[in-house]
This record gives structure tokens, sequence and C-alpha cells, in this order.
């Protein structure tokens, strides 16, 4: 009998003294036993005992010894690869002990179209778990290995040990093409998850981009996120671009070039309840200088920053865009206005973005018996309405008190707003992922 590692599993090898019971009995010391066992013990179940007739993993384990691949037919799987790869790393820590890893990367060709676009696709998913990859052409694979047959390959997919990077000709970076999405945390739950993937679904059909992964993996993928980073309450964002060509150049480059993904949380504690909700914004305007197609949630961001920025010289929280005399919407946002308890908002158009928290809050209020004009309005209707609020995934339903220096109704949110606000959170919560 022997301790394994510093938690309480006990293990009895060719052994005539067994007890007569135990909550758990593995069958079998080869790697998925071992792991059984030591993921059980971990979680505290102590009454656990692993039989195995020979030595530890002397069996098939042994056998098939060598390789520790990161690479996964599904998001499922590499995430589990990828895991069990940082486990060999936190296990050596541990114990002191070397378990004999040694990273020396992998290369995995392809030698028909159907294979590497396979392998295309597993390196994307894989991609958002930090896995390391890139792919790689038939000239790549022969520099990397020389006394490879190269014959009938076509390309395939490297994992060097080194950190993943963006490349420089990443059209993300040089022509902003992309698109991206934000979706908010409560309660260590996604809000309004697949109205956020159904839009980036149309986002990416807009620029004519294959959505590089299934939303099945994409759900799997924030959740390890919201779970990694514990988050409670924040926001994950997601970038998609059309990814590194070999050079710079105005026309797209060829379908198979693997799409660039990234994803980041940021942890926002006290998101729901933010005090600028208890007191309002205010709002100046700005003329509205965007492209065409605001409806695509693309990562030309420039002019809103900018506009963000105007706003905060004139001592105000955000800028309203005016174009041929009406509102579209906010450097961020949605916006709205109540005039005798009607909710006035822009219909939608390509000259908006097709907000996910407005399409839910319209919905809330029109089962709340509100009435709803879908229409566009001036910034003098603004200031002339009884309040006036605006929607986005980060602020939710927010208040909005002056625009352009002038007090909207008493100067204070209203009470549609803040009704609004508290049906969208607490309805959000009730069917959150």
């Amino acid at each position: 009998m022997f301790n394994f590692i510093d938690i309480n599993i006990i293990i009895l090898i060719m052994s005539n003294v067994l007890p007569k019971s135990a909550k758990v009995v593995v069958i079998g010391g080869g790697v998925a036993g071992c792991s059984v066992a030591y993921h059980l013990a971990k979680y505290g179940w102590k009454d656990t005992i692993l039989l195995e007739r020979d030595q530890l993993t002397s069996g098939t384990t042994w056998h098939a010894a060598g390789l520790v691949g990161q690479l996964g037919a599904s998001a499922t799987i590499t995430r589990l690869r990828k895991y069990s790869l940082n486990l060999y790393k936190e296990l050596e820590k541990k114990t002191g002990l070397s378990t004999g890893l040694k990273q020396n990367g992998a290369i995995t060709v392809a030698t028909s179209p159907e294979r590497l676009q396979e392998l295309l696709r597993q390196a994307t998913a894989a991609q958002l778990f930090d896995v390391n990859v890139e792919t790689v052409d038939k000239e790549r694979i022969k520099e990397l290995y020389p006394v490879i047959n190269d014959e009938d390959i076509l390309g395939g997919v490297y994992m060097p040990e080194d950190k993943a990077t963006v490349s420089i000709f990443d059209r993300g970076f040089l022509f902003a093409d992309g698109v991206y999405e934000v979706t908010s945390v409560l309660d260590g739950k996604l809000i309004d998850f697949e109205g956020h993937a159904l839009r980036l679904g149309r986002s990416l059909s807009g620029l004519d981009m294959q959505s590089p992964i299934e939303m099945e993996d994409l759900l799997a993928v924030h959740r390890e996120l919201v779970k990694t980073n514990s988050i409670e309450e924040g926001l994950i964002y997601l970038q998609i671009t059309r990814g590194a060509a070999s050079d710079r150049d105005f026309v797209y480059p060829s379908k198979d070039t693997p799409p660039t993904i990234v994803l980041f949380t940021q942890n926002k504690p006290g998101l729901a309840d933010s005090p600028l909700a208890k007191v309002g914004i205010k709002v100046i305007s700005i003329s509205d200088q965007r492209w065409g197609r605001r409806d695509i949630k693309t990562v030309q961001l420039l002019y809103p920053s900018m506009g963000k920025m105007m706003a905060k010289a004139a001592g105000c929280d955000d800028a309203w865009m005016v174009e041929d005399g009406t509102v579209t919407e906010g450097t961020s946002n949605n916006a709205y206005i109540v005039k005798g308890g009607k909710i006035v908002t822009r219909h939608l158009s390509n000259e908006i973005l097709h907000g996910i928290t407005r399409s839910a809050v319209l919905r809330f209020a029109r089962e709340a018996q509100m009435e709803v004009e879908e229409r566009a309005f001036t910034i003098q209707e603004a200031q002339d309405a009884d309040e006036a609020f605006f929607t986005s995934a980060s602020a939710f339903v927010m208040p909005v008190v002056e625009v352009d220096g002038r007090s909207i109704g008493s100067g204070t949110p209203g009470p549609v707003a803040t009704r609004l606000r508290e049906i969208y959170l607490e309805e959000s919560r009730k069917v959150a992922v």
C-alpha cells in the first residue's frame, strides 16, 4: 500500500488484503484508470481503490506511450487534451518527479482536400483553447521535417512549443476585416448567448466569411472561459478575422485561409448594479460618419471610439450619431426616447446594428403592454421627450438624462427605462446558459 501524491487515495496492487467494500472500485491501472482515481480523490472521494493485476500502466498505456496530442476532432476533445497536458506539468511541480514530458512540437499532414479541410477546422477550434497551432503548406512542412516524403502532401498543421501570436498580415489588423461579439455574464451564466451567436453568423455572412466554429463548440468555449477565469459578472469578447494571407493585398485571400479567432474575458463585478443606471448619463450629438453597413458588427470601431472621446471632452458620457437630421444610434448602443408612454426607437435597416439587447427589451416591453413605435427621431424630439435611454449587451438598459446640454423630462431616470432594466435583468437571468 502507498499514498498517491498528496491526496487521500489508496492503491492496492497484487494484495490479498482487500477491503470488503468501497465507494468506488476502479478496475485497471492504465492511464484512464489512474486518472479516474486521481480525480475522484482530488474532489474528495476518499473511499476509492484501484485494482491492477500487474504494474501500473504496464498494459495498453505502456504500449501507447510517447505522444500527447492536443488537436482533437471536437472542441470537447481538444479541451480535454489541453487539460491533460497542463496536468502533467502540474504533477511534476507537486511531486518533484519527472513525468518524462517533453514538448517537441508536432506536424499533422493531409493528403486529400477533405482531410486538409478537417485539419483546418480542428486548428481553428484548438486556437480557442489557447493551443498554439498554425497552418502550414507543403514547403513549410518540408522545411520543418526535411526527411518527409512530401509527394502527396497538400498541407497540414504545426504545433510548436512557442506561444501563439497573431500575424502582422492578419486582415483584422490591416483592413479591419473582421467581426466581433460581446456577451455579458451574470451569475456565472451567459446572457442572450444564442442571439449573439446568430448575429455573429449574419455578420460573417455579410462579409462572405465562413463560420469557423459550430454553435455548440462556441458555447463550450464561452463556458470554459467563464469557468477558467471565475467570471461571475463580466463580459466575453469574441473577434473573428479573415485570417492572415502570405502578404498584404486588398483582394480576399483564398477560402482555405484559416480565420483568426480571439476571445478574452473582462471581469466586471457589479455589472448589473451600475451606479450610472441610478442617475442616468449625458450624451452629445455628433455627425454619423461611419460606413453604410452598420448592421454588420465589424471591428471598424475607430469613429465610435472618436465619438466617445468627443463626449468625454464635452463633459458627457456618450454620443448619439445623427444622419440626415435623425438619430441613428449611440457609439456602442441603440437609442430610444419615451413620449406619452410610447417607446420610440429607430427601425431596423443597414443604418443601425440589430442589437440583441434591443430585440429582447422590445419584446419584454410589448409583453408588459407598453406601446412601441419603430421609426427615426430627431435630437429635438429627444430633448422634448419625457425620458430617454439606450440598450447594449454590456449596459443592458441605461437611462439618458441629458442631450446636448438640455435635461430630458425631470433630468432623472424615468419610470419606463427603470422598469425595463428591471424586467430585462430578471427575465434574462432566468434563461441564461
